[in-house]
C-alpha cells in the first residue's frame, strides 16, 4: 500500500481545493437570495475528498475494520463526486447553450430563470468539475488497489446476496429516473433550479445506493473487503434513505395541492421499499457474522423489548393516522410544524430494532442501534411540544399569514381562537413518546454495563491498558469540544429567541424556536459522547453505540450542508451551519479512536498468510512442473 501514498497526498490537496473552492463562491454570493437567480450551487458536500484524503492517516492500523473505513469513505468520495460532476456539466452546459425564454428543445429540460443563475457560478462550476473529476479517478483506483490486495476469504456466501443486490440496483435505478423525471416536470412550474441548487445530495445518495447494491450483488461472491464494504454501506445509507423518505412525508403532509401530493407519493412508493430493502441486506449481513458478540438476556428483559416494540409502533401508527386526519380534514394548525414529521419513522424503526433485540443473534448490534435511535426519537418531539405551548400562549392568529401556507379561505378561521384538539392529540403522543424514548434509553444504559461482562484485560500488558485510556480520554476531548462548540450554539438561539422581535409565530416557530430545538439536538450528542467516553474498553455496546451514532451524525451533516446556505443566513445561523461541519471531522475521528481502542478487529488477512499448499496423504512426490502426482499400484509395489 506504500505504492498508494502519492494519490493520498493528492486526494488531500484535491479535498483542500474543493473547500476553497467552496468557501470563496459562497463568500461572492448575492446577499439577497430570494429570487432564482441569486440562488448559486455550492457543493460542500463534495469536501468529502478531504475525509477521504486523510483517511488512511486517521486509520493507520492494518486491520479489516480500518480499511473497510477507507474503502468505504472513498465509495462515497467516489459517488458524491460523480454526482457533483454531472450536475457541474449541466450547469455549464446551461449556461453555455441555453436560451432565455427559449422554446427549443431543450427548454423542456431548462427554465428561462436558470439560464442568469448561472452566469454567479460558472467559474466555480468549471473547477468543481475538474477537481470531481479527478478525485473520482484517484478514489476508484485506490479502491481497486485496496480490494486486490484483499484475499478471497468468504465471510459469507448468499445466493440470497444476489437477489438482494439485484433489488437494490433496480430501485435506485427507479429513483435516479424519478429523480430526473421530477425535474424535468419542475421545468414547467419555474422550480428546477431549486432542484439543482439545494438536492444534488439526494442525487449523491442515489448513486451511492446503486454502487451499494452492485457491491452487494458481488460480494456473495468476492473477498472480505467488498463483503464488509457492502455490510457498512448497507447500514449507513439507511438513514439517508430514511431522511429522503421523511421529506417526501413531509410533503405530503404539508402539500396544499393535488400536483404536490402525487409527487410526493410517487417518491413514498420508491423510498419505503428502498428502506426495506436495505434493512434486509444490513440484517442479512449481522446473521452472517461468525464471530458476533451475542447478548443473553434474562425471560424480563426480553418482555420489556417487546413491550417497548408495541409501544413505539402504536406510537407510530398513531402519528401517522393522525396526520393523515389532519391532511385531509385541512388543520390550520399544521402550517405551523409541518417541517418536522421524523417521529412516525423513528418511532417504527425504534419497534423494528427493540423487537429484534430479543433475538440473540441480532441483539449486540440491535440494542445499541435502539439506543442511538431512542435519542434521536427523544430529540424529535422537541419541536412539537415547544410549538404547542407557543401557540397556547400566543394564539393561533391568520393575520400576516401569507395565502400560501393557508389550506382554506382565511375567512374560516376564527383569528387568535383558532386552536384544534387534533393538535392537542399529536402534541400528547409526542409527550407520551419522549417519556418512553427516555425510559428506553435510561434502561438500554443500564443494561449495556450489565447484560455483557467487561472484557477480559488479563492478558494484557500494562502498556494496552495505558494506551486504551489514553484513546478514551481523546474520545472524552472530542466530545468535550463538541460540547461546549453546541452550547454556545444553543445559547445564541435562547438569546435571539427572546430578545429579537417575531413578526409573526411562523417566523418564531420556524426560524428561533427550530434553531433553539437543533442546537438542543447537537448538544444532546456531544453530552453522550461526553458521558460513554471513558466507559468504551469496558462496555462493549457503548462502544458500538457512539460508533453508529458518529455515522449517522456526520452522513447527515454531510447531506443538509448544502441547505444551510452558509453566508446569506444570520450569524447565529452561519456559526450553527459551520459548528455542525467542523463537527463532521470530530465525528470522523472519533470513529478512528474507537477503533484503536477495541483493536480496530482482528487482521486482515493477508494473501501470503493463506495456505497455497498442503502435505496430501494422497499424493506422491511431485513432476518437474510442480503437480502432485498420483499413486498407483505400480508405485506402490515400487515401495
Amino acid at each position: 500500500m506504500k505504492n498508494d501514498r502519492k494519490y493520498w497526498y493528492c486526494l488531500l490537496a484535491l479535498g483542500a481545493l474543493a473547500l476553497l473552492n467552496a468557501v470563496v463562491s459562497t463568500m461572492m454570493k448575492p446577499a439577497d437570495v430570494t429570487h432564482h437567480v441569486s440562488v448559486i450551487n455550492i457543493h460542500w458536500i463534495n469536501t468529502i475528498i478531504l475525509l477521504a484524503g486523510i483517511s488512511p492517516f486517521i486509520f493507520p492500523q492494518k486491520t479489516l475494520k480500518s480499511e473497510t473505513a477507507i474503502v468505504v469513505v472513498n465509495v462515497l468520495s467516489l459517488c458524491i463526486c460523480i454526482s457533483c460532476a454531472f450536475a457541474d456539466i449541466g450547469n455549464i452546459g446551461i449556461k453555455v447553450f441555453g436560451t432565455p425564454n427559449s422554446t427549443d428543445f431543450f427548454s423542456n429540460f431548462i427554465s428561462g430563470d436558470e439560464v442568469e443563475a448561472r452566469d454567479h457560478l460558472f467559474a466555480y462550476n468549471c473547477l468543481d468539475l475538474a477537481i470531481c473529476v479527478l478525485a473520482a479517478c484517484i478514489s476508484h483506483k485506490l479502491i481497486v488497489n485496496r480490494i486486490e490486495a484483499s484475499p478471497n476469504v468468504h465471510l459469507t456466501d448468499s445466493r440470497r446476496l444476489q437477489g438482494y443486490g439485484v433489488a437494490l440496483i433496480m430501485i435506485s435505478v427507479t429513483g435516479i429516473v424519478n429523480h430526473l423525471y421530477q425535474r424535468i416536470i419542475m421545468v414547467n412550474h419555474r422550480q428546477a433550479i431549486f432542484l439543482d441548487m439545494h438536492t444534488i445530495d439526494e442525487f449523491s445518495w442515489l448513486v451511492i445506493n446503486l454502487a451499494t447494491g452492485i457491491l452487494v450483488f458481488l460480494s456473495s461472491r468476492s473477498n472480505q473487503i467488498v463483503q464488509t464494504t457492502s455490510f457498512v454501506l448497507s447500514g449507513a445509507t439507511i438513514y439517508p434513505s430514511f431522511f429522503y423518505a421523511w421529506l417526501d412525508y413531509r410533503i405530503m403532509t404539508a402539500s396544499h395541492s393535488n400536483f404536490l401530493f402525487r409527487q410526493s407519493m410517487i417518491s413514498l412508493m420508491i423510498s419505503v421499499p428502498h428502506i426495506f430493502v436495505l434493512l434486509a441486506i444490513f440484517l442479512t449481513f449481522v446473521l452472517s457474522r461468525r464471530d458476533a458478540t451475542r447478548v443473553n438476556m434474562s425471560h424480563l428483559n426480553k418482555l420489556i423489548f417487546v413491550g417497548f416494540s408495541a409501544f413505539f409502533l402504536i406510537i407510530s401508527l398513531s402519528l401517522i393516522n393522525v396526520n393523515l386526519y389532519a391532511l385531509f380534514t385541512k388543520q390550520f394548525y399544521k402550517i405551523f410544524h409541518t417541517s418536522e414529521q421524523k417521529l412516525p419513522f423513528l418511532t417504527a424503526f425504534l419497534a423494528l430494532f427493540t423487537g429484534l433485540s430479543v433475538l440473540s443473534k441480532f441483539n449486540f448490534i440491535t440494542i445499541a442501534i435502539s439506543l442511538v435511535l431512542g435519542i434521536f426519537s427523544i430529540n424529535a418531539t422537541y419541536l412539537h411540544i415547544f410549538s404547542f405551548i407557543y401557540l397556547q400562549k400566543n394564539g393561533y392568529f391568520i393575520d400576516g399569514t401569507s395565502a400560501e401556507f393557508l389550506v382554506l379561505p382565511s375567512d374560516t378561521y376564527d383569528n387568535n381562537t383558532e386552536s384544534s384538539s387534533v393538535h392537542t392529540i399529536e402534541t400528547s403522543l409526542n409527550v407520551i413518546s419522549l417519556i418512553g424514548s427516555s425510559v428506553l434509553v435510561v434502561f438500554l444504559a443500564y443494561l449495556a454495563k450489565t447484560a455483557l461482562p467487561p472484557p477480559d484485560t488479563s492478558e494484557d500488558s500494562t502498556e494496552e491498558i495505558i494506551a486504551k485510556k489514553g484513546y478514551e480520554k481523546q474520545v472524552l476531548s472530542l466530545g468535550v469540544v463538541m460540547l461546549f462548540s453546541a452550547v454556545f450554539v444553543l445559547s445564541l438561539a435562547f438569546y435571539v429567541f427572546f430578545r429579537a422581535f417575531s413578526p409573526h409565530p411562523l417566523v418564531t416557530i420556524y426560524s428561533q424556536l427550530f434553531h433553539v430545538v437543533l442546537a438542543l439536538s447537537i448538544t444532546s450528542y456531544a453530552l453522550f459522547q461526553v458521558l460513554v467516553a471513558e466507559h468504551l474498553s469496558r462496555y462493549p455496546i457503548f462502544s458500538c453505540a457512539l460508533v453508529i451514532l458518529s455515522v449517522i451524525r456526520a452522513l447527515d451533516i454531510l447531506t443538509q450542508i448544502d441547505y444551510k446556505d452558509i453566508g446569506n443566513q444570520p450569524l447565529t445561523w452561519t456559526i450553527h451551519a459551520l459548528v455542525e461541519y467542523m463537527a463532521i471531522f470530530f465525528h470522523f475521528a472519533t470513529i478512528a479512536t474507537i477503533f484503536k481502542i477495541e483493536g480496530a478487529g482482528r487482521p486482515l488477512i493477508e494473501p501470503a498468510e493463506i495456505p497455497m499448499s498442503f502435505d496430501n496423504p494422497l499424493g506422491n512426490a511431485t513432476d518437474d512442473n510442480g503437480y502432485i502426482m498420483l499413486r498407483t499400484a505400480e508405485n506402490e509395489q515400487t515401495e
